[in-house]
């Protein structure tokens, strides 16, 4: 597989889960437990082409970075999609408008993962 997606989560329930649903688009998880070791892998490795963030690693975390990568112009293109717990309007809210492209609660995320990853994708990737 030459795609990668990028997770960024602590969650070992939602791991799996996510490498399974993204290896069925061909497109291997490079999983990471934190945002600065994710800021690392965007830095030292190949860009990914798609990057999954899980809110409850830390929501002022996660919107600095999703607003870091916004700003970055070699990484301002890549789709996100921001994964939490529960709905919470607010923190939606912010990660839209700080640059994901979708947001998914990990109730659902086995269920509609596949569909939102192909519908935030590039045509080309």
């Amino acid at each position: 597989m030459d795609k990668k997606a990028l997770l960024i989560t602590n969650d070992a329930g939602i791991t799996g889960t996510v490498a399974d649903v993204l290896a069925k688009l061909d497109i291997e998880t490079t999983v990471v437990a934190s945002v600065s070791q994710a800021q690392f892998a965007l830095h030292y490795q190949a860009l990914p082409v798609c990057i999954i963030v899980d809110l409850s690693l830390s929501q002022t975390q996660c919107m600095e970075f999703l607003r870091s990568i916004k700003a970055n112009e070699r990484y301002a293109k890549l789709p996100i999609l921001v994964t939490i717990e529960l709905p919470d309007p607010q923190a939606i809210k912010d990660a839209l408008q700080f640059g994901a492209a979708r947001y998914i609660t990990k109730a659902f995320l086995q269920r509609n993962l596949l569909h939102t990853v192909q519908d935030i994708m590039p045509a080309s990737v």
